[in-house]
């Protein structure tokens, strides 16, 4: 080592000393770093230079645990091993268990050794997570050989996907190879089911036309897209389609993709909403939807993917747009978007014919809210005639054409717990629970005395509609 000057013995230890902390602290900071972007052997040689020109002299610490390891095992030094070309890919998580029964066939893929280290290259115990009932370490190295030739395999895994790099010459091909093997186990377990992003099963509630009440001109749109999608199902002439649905909370959006659910025949049905999906779920989402095809793809309150990318971090909304984009027609998938503020979502996504086939505003629910309010009293068995509840309609004061089917909902449940199933109920008892809900949700007197973040909580509205829906 060349150095500037020669330095005492003190100088020397304690140098040796702030190198390992500056070292350990480093790791520390960085380990939330993704190791395809952290290169700790060039950071230890560039700290050593940097001590050296002040005259600090340091040991080269011994090689890591795991690259003595690669060196025996697979003859490849920690140079060798980054000169070699690196595949990496995203895997959903069950592709651990896919990994592991290949490393138990002992034929293309064979394990020379299998362990747990840190960033550095030292051991360290293992730590796991548990996702779908598969108990799957965090981090974990394999040396082998595959089809003859040494690879090198970091495997990096949390809750959402597990993260694959392979050195060697032969990487791609193994990537290749394990993307099949994890293609054919997805499809076996899950083709046909309903599930989230994350491949769990999913309890979804299924409808019948019969049992849903519109307004007639969204109960008209809502017939038209059932014989859209039962036709879609039967047909190879249009693969992809798809619908945005437009309205406030409450108001049954959800519900009729229930509705589509209960009609999917053996179609698989991912149900994904938006505030628990990011980016990199969204290239998982639509891989997976291909994979599963036919396949109806559910993504509730897409606006908080969708941004107008002129509000800041456009990420998810460009993986959104490509994913869409890349719907060719080989792609056999029925997209089903909802939002409650559709003013929000960028326009290029809104707006633009091949990524939303069509729009369905969900609304005037006050025009049929009689019929929802003798449904829910049939099921909740309350005592009320069909012309008590018109004749409570026609004498209440109240502006109820923005009451939404789960407002309708709320009226008798309020009915119910009031007066239970033996009391013959008035229009005055109609009038007193719709002027209560009208209070609770409605009321713009008693809303501006709630306030949020420091801004007045405003009565809801039908939703922000741009001017081209």
């Amino acid at each position: 080592m060349k150095t500037s000057k020669k330095p005492d013995s003190v100088t020397r230890d304690c140098g040796f000393l702030s190198e390992q902390l500056i070292v350990k602290l480093a790791e520390l900071a960085l380990s939330k770093i993704s190791p395809d972007r952290l290169d700790l052997g060039k950071f230890r040689k560039r700290l050593f230079s940097e001590l050296e020109t002040v005259g600090i002299l340091v040991n080269e610490p011994s090689i890591p645990m795991l690259y003595q390891r690669t060196q025996d095992l697979l003859g490849l030094s920690k140079e060798k091993i980054n000169d070699l070309t690196e595949t990496t890919e995203i895997f959903p998580v069950i592709c651990y268990a896919v990994l592991e029964d290949w490393l138990k066939e002992n034929s293309s893929l064979i394990v020379l050794h299998q362990g747990y280290y840190n960033f550095s290259g030292e051991e360290r115990a293992p730590s796991f997570i548990i996702v779908n009932g598969l108990k799957i370490p965090d981090r974990m190295h394999i040396l082998a050989k595959y089809a003859g030739e040494p690879v090198f395999l970091k495997v990096l895994c949390d809750k959402r996907a597990m993260n694959i790099g392979v050195s060697g010459e032969s990487s791609p091909a193994l990537i290749g190879e394990l993307q099949q093997r994890v293609k054919g186990r997805v499809v076996k377990e899950f083709k046909g089911k309903t599930i989230n992003h994350n491949l769990e099963t999913v309890e979804l509630k299924s409808y019948k036309r019969e049992q849903l009440i519109y307004p007639s001109k969204l109960g008209k749109k809502i017939d038209d897209l059932l014989v859209v999608f039962n036709r879609w199902k039967q047909s190879d002439k249009v693969a992809r389609w798809g619908y945005l649905f437009i309205g406030n909370p409450g108001t049954g959006k959800t519900t009729v993709g229930g509705l589509i659910h209960g009609n999917k025949g053996e179609c698989t049905f991912m149900y994904c909403p938006a505030g628990e999906i990011s980016s990199n779920d969204i290239n998982q989402i639509f891989s997976m939807a291909k994979t599963l095809a036919p396949t109806i793809l559910q993504i509730d309150d897409v606006d908080l993917i969708a941004k107008d990318r002129s509000d800041g971090d456009s990420s998810c909304t460009s993986a959104l747009m490509e994913n869409l984009d890349g719907l060719g027609e080989d792609s056999k998938i029925f997209v089903v978007l909802t939002t409650n503020d559709p003013a929000a979502i960028e326009d290029a996504i809104i707006n633009r014919a091949g990524r939303v086939s069509g729009k369905i505003i969900f609304s005037d629910f006050g025009s049929c809210l009689a019929e929802l309010l003798l449904k829910h009293a049939e099921n909740y068995g309350l005592k009320v005639s069909e012309e008590t509840t018109r004749k409570a309609l026609e004498e209440q004061e109240k502006a109820i054409g923005d009451f939404t089917p789960d407002e309708a909902k709320n009226i008798c449940e309020r009915l119910y717990l009031l007066h239970g199933t033996e009391t013959q109920l008035t229009s005055t008892h109609l009038i007193e629970a719709i002027d209560e809900v009208y209070s609770a949700f409605h009321d713009p007197d008693v809303l501006k005395r709630f306030t949020r973040n420091g801004k007045t909580k405003n009565a809801p509205k039908q939703p922000d509609v741009p001017e081209y829906i």
